[in-house]
């Protein structure tokens, strides 16, 4: 089945509806342009355009990623860059939306996600146990020192409980 022709002009008025609907950054934009069979140059015009009447704003969508990843999904930031750098977003537009996280809602999120896992395993942690958890804390994104202030946070909360 061939791919019926598509203006600039009806590309234009499906990306703005498109982008009135939810966010997306220019790479996904341009993808879907191209997709549409617009040529480089049409598909870099309609873009310019949707910049200038902000439906596309690429610092905007790395907020809202950003936000999104990070209260619901519970990605670590390390996870959220990786993410960002694969939708071509910039990475100083990257770097500030990352740093947009509070530190403290930061670590006290790391130390609910591991609180979430350890309680799968029954409370009883042993070495192996701990070395599967950290990787998949690592795999969601968290760093080293923060899933190892997150320990320590659960093992002082247990020896608190203890007493």
């Amino acid at each position: 089945m061939a791919v019926r022709p598509v203006t600039p002009q009806q590309a234009l008025v499906r990306m703005q509806a498109l982008c009135s609907r939810a966010e997306h950054c220019s790479y996904e934009i341009r993808q879907k342009l191209s997709r549409m069979g617009l040529t480089a140059s049409a598909a870099s015009e309609v873009l310019r355009l949707l910049e200038e009447g902000r439906y596309v704003d690429d610092s905007r969508y790395a907020r809202a990623f950003v936000r999104d990843k990070f209260m619901f999904a519970r990605w670590g930031r390390r996870k959220i860059r990786l993410a960002l750098a694969a939708k071509r977003i910039p990475s100083e537009i990257a770097l500030e939306a990352i740093e947009s996280i509070d530190p403290e809602e930061y670590r006290h999120t790391a130390v609910a996600v591991l609180r979430a896992v350890a309680a799968r395993y029954g409370g009883i942690l042993d070495y192996g146990t701990k070395m599967k958890i950290f990787r998949g804390m690592m795999a969601k994104g968290y760093e080293p020192d923060v899933i190892s202030c997150a320990f320590l946070s659960l093992d002082s909360d247990e020896a608190d409980g203890l007493e």
